[in-house]
């Protein structure tokens, strides 16, 4: 009964620790002072009214901190009365298991704040979040492009989310570092792990200069002198007459003076295959018997076999883009739009019917049941009917509903 209530409890995974410990595999069962106070202190908070606020359309406010033992955030939004002031919409806390509890401050503080962000996201999703830490590190997750590998799948998930991410000193975290720690001193643990002030990765080594290998290289003894170089290539083929000419004509499509007419034909041919290449080949591989409309990453791979030309992958991604029969094939994902609570605020504000039978016929000649849920108080209101026509179930609502509770808001 206690982890049904446990969103209206503060600190609950912080004040139920010592009661989970007796459920640990290899433990013996031991009830002790810190046991007896939890569940003293649980039953306390059950029987305490929570001072919680719906939610309402305005931007909210979570404040995030995490320990060696457990995370813990807090929802808020300001108050509809007073601006400066804020009002708790909801807590949560979860205990670290022990290998989360070897975790570096900012892998803690930002498992804190994806934990609370999925717990909320119901609530909080499509809105602006400012999310308030004292882990300053983190204030700087969406404003680089590199991060660690380890937190580089949380860092995509956060930016599914409109959120903020503002540096709070610890002294002004208070909520939040109250749901994460424990007050027993027993599982107080000094934490030395030095905080870094950047997780941003740079570079450790220095670019090398291609150049400068290259002229050192003659000079090297053990390695022969390079025979010939990357950009020698292009020069030897600009200097030779037949491949200049190719060259030209492919560039500028005019045959240049010499050229005979046998050669034309054949510099025809690779002016056409050159044609095909990049206009035709791409749908002739789809539209082919042998081909097929696949993503554009498989498609590279079956090109690449035989062909290659500039910017060959670019092309083919905007072709698989642009191709009708593979946007009308392949399923698109869409995020679905979210349930939202239904808010009620007064008794009789929405009631829910639902009309049940045929059943056995009583003796008074009633076989259905018409059930009325008022959805602010719970209460059941319960009316037998002989049929289930629109009569029958008006009169019903109207003389045991309407008539003894009055008309409905």
């Amino acid at each position: 009964m206690v982890n049904f209530f446990r969103k209206f409890i503060q600190s609950f995974a912080t004040i139920a620790a010592p009661l989970y410990e007796l459920t640990k595999d290899n433990v013996k069962f031991e009830w002790g002072s810190r046991q007896q106070h939890a569940f003293d202190e649980l039953r306390n908070k059950l029987i305490t009214k929570p001072c919680l606020a719906f939610p309402q359309e305005r931007d909210f406010i979570l404040h995030t901190d995490g320990s060696q033992i457990a995370v813990g955030a807090a929802l808020f939004q300001q108050s509809a009365h007073d601006e400066k002031s804020l009002v708790a919409i909801g807590y949560y806390s979860k205990a670290l298991t022990l290998s989360q509890q070897k975790w570096s401050p900012t892998h803690v503080e930002l498992f804190a704040m994806v934990s609370a962000l999925r717990f909320f996201k119901a609530t909080i999703y499509g809105h602006l979040t400012r999310i308030f830490s004292d882990h300053r590190p983190l204030t700087y997750l969406l404003k680089h492009n590199k991060t660690h590998d380890n937190l580089a799948r949380w860092v995509v998930e956060l930016q599914s989310y409109n959120i903020t991410i503002e540096y709070l000193k610890g002294s002004s975290n208070v909520v939040a570092d109250c749901l994460s720690r424990s007050v027993t001193p027993q599982t107080h643990v000094q934490d030395t792990t030095p905080e870094s002030e950047d997780i941003v990765e740079f570079p450790v080594c220095l670019a090398v200069q291609n150049y400068r290998i290259r002229s050192l290289q003659p000079t090297d003894s053990p390695i022969t002198p390079i025979a010939i170089k990357p950009y020698d290539a292009l020069l030897e083929q600009k200097q030779d007459l037949v491949c200049n000419s190719i060259m030209s004509f492919l560039e500028t499509g005019k045959f240049p003076d010499h050229v005979s007419e046998a050669d034309k034909a054949s510099w025809l041919k690779l002016a056409e295959d050159c044609h095909i290449r990049k206009n035709g080949c791409l749908y002739h591989l789809a539209n082919s018997t042998a081909g097929g409309h696949f993503n554009w990453r498989k498609t590279l791979a079956k090109v690449a076999r035989k062909y290659f030309w500039p910017h060959m992958s670019e092309q083919i991604f905007a072709l698989s883009k642009a191709c009708d029969p593979c946007q009308r094939k392949r399923a698109q994902a869409h995020n679905r739009e979210e349930l939202l609570p239904v808010a009620t605020t007064t008794i009789f504000d929405k009631v829910y019917m639902d009309l049940t039978g045929p059943l056995h016929t009583s003796e008074s000649g009633n076989k259905y049941v018409l059930a009325m849920l008022d959805h602010f108080s719970k209460y059941v209101i319960v009316a037998p009917l002989p049929d289930c026509s629109a009569v029958t179930v008006a009169h019903a609502i109207m003389t045991e509903c309407i008539l003894k509770f009055g008309a409905m808001t």
